[in-house]
């Protein structure tokens, strides 16, 4: 859980250097938060549905609210791929390096473009997410987790 938590801290830390070099600080998690948060959130900024559920009323929370909930959310995530990617490790007794975790981090942001490019070309172009951008961060997030999860190993072989 732990190598999955830094590695969303990781792919947040380079989203929020992309958003201050366009000198647009956390519009990339606020875009990304309205999107999953607001049903129906359209790219004007303007919302076409309201409804009752719990993610609605996430939505209506201030900026800040709803950039907690959604980082909330994403390192919930994270610390899932983390515990996933243990577990295969410790199944297939493959070890975990900054390089293998890079080629995963490959694998899965190549996934999340592909998922993401199905909603439509015009809501990545309002995030200013290219595919570049998209599996950077997965390479990114992905090479923290592989080099954490080596530190682990290292540390457990070291205790042996």
């Amino acid at each position: 859980m732990q190598a999955g938590l830094l590695a969303g801290m990781a792919v947040a830390a380079f989203f929020f250097i992309l958003d201050l070099v366009r000198l647009e600080p956390f519009s990339t998690p606020l875009f990304l938060s309205r999107s999953l948060l607001e049903a129906g959130y359209s790219l004007d900024g303007a919302s076409t549905t309201h409804g009752e559920g719990l993610l609605e009323a996430l939505a209506n929370f201030s900026q800040g609210g709803r950039l907690a909930a959604y980082t909330a959310i994403h390192l919930a995530v994270f610390a899932v791929l983390g515990m996933f990617a243990s577990a295969l490790a410790n199944l297939f007794h493959v070890g975990w390096n900054a390089r293998t975790g890079a080629a995963a981090g490959l694998i899965v942001g190549f996934g999340a473009w592909l998922a993401a490019s199905q909603v439509g070309p015009a809501w990545l172009a309002g995030a200013h997410l290219t595919p570049e951008i998209i599996v950077g961060g997965g390479i990114v997030g992905g090479a923290v987790l592989g080099w954490y999860l080596r530190l682990c190993r290292l540390d457990a072989e070291e205790a042996i």
